[in-house]
């Protein structure tokens, strides 16, 4: 079975397939088989993050050491610079929107990988008690940010806002 009973992501393709990712490594469920991708297959590391399955079909894997997508039936290393503000970016995710850019985040920033364009909204103190934990996008292409210790904020136009309920700030 799994690499490990922790399992930390999940997604599905569009071809049915299931993506673990645990705490060990990545499992594929293909309905045929049960497949284990550690770093011995090129896994950046052994603990997975996330598991993100792209509108282009493209699936991206993020762990605590890089992010890596699966290509032609193998995992292919995306190198970017992962440091913030001298932290672990254990907690790093990727999403694709529609428009086809790529998104990383982790701790307290999100960058467009397309543009290399880096956003640090939760600086200094407040960074110490704030993670960005979920990303998605929204109906009108607003990127939706699901924080601990802050809430939820809306992202667009190269600027945060923050979500507050029963307030039509957003």
């Amino acid at each position: 079975g799994l690499l490990d009973d922790s399992v930390t992501s999940l997604a599905t393709d569009s071809q049915g397939f299931i993506w673990i990712g645990t705490k060990a490594g990545l499992n594929l469920a293909t309905g045929r088989d049960f497949r284990a991708l550690t770093t011995r297959e090129g896994l950046s590391d052994s603990l997975v993050s996330g598991v993100h399955v792209a509108r282009s079909g493209t699936v991206w894997i993020t762990t605590r050491a890089g992010m890596c997508q699966f290509v032609n039936g193998r995992l292919v290393q995306y190198a970017f610079q992962t440091d913030s503000q001298g932290r672990s970016p254990e907690y790093l995710g990727a999403y694709e929107d529609r428009r086809g850019n790529l998104w990383a985040f982790g701790d307290t920033y999100l960058i467009n990988l397309a543009t290399e364009k880096r956003f640090n909204y939760f600086r200094g103190t407040e960074a110490a008690s704030v993670r960005i934990w979920s990303l998605c996008e929204g109906r009108d292409g607003r990127l939706w940010i699901g924080t601990s210790g802050r809430g939820l904020f809306c992202f667009d136009d190269n600027s945060f806002q923050r979500v507050i309920f029963g307030e039509r700030r957003w």
